[in-house]
């Protein structure tokens, strides 16, 4: 069976709400185990935990590394919010 995985390469594609359920589980009893890694390539990726569970454990880890890349990149904050149909940025002086 063939998965196709979308890994995000930017933290632009990845959500507050997969953010906030990760953390959730980022705890340090969880910290280095195959669950925590698992859900982390679930949640970012939006893969079912079966289909995580049929990757290859070399697989997982290399996406995990990617996903650790991503959120270690140093990022500007463009401070932006969405109103209804518009979007707002806010100029800071």
């Amino acid at each position: 069976m063939k998965i196709e995985i979308n890994v995000p390469d930017t933290l632009k594609e990845i959500t507050l709400g997969q953010y906030q359920k990760f953390e959730k589980l980022n705890t340090k009893e969880n910290q280095d185990t195959t669950f925590l890694l698992q859900k982390m390539v679930q949640i970012f990726c939006n893969l079912d935990l079966k289909d995580v569970a049929t990757i290859k454990y070399k697989s997982v880890q290399e996406i995990v590394m990617h996903l650790n890349k991503v959120f270690d990149t140093k990022h500007t904050l463009i401070p932006t919010f969405e109103l209804g149909a518009l979007k707002w940025v806010l100029y800071l002086y």
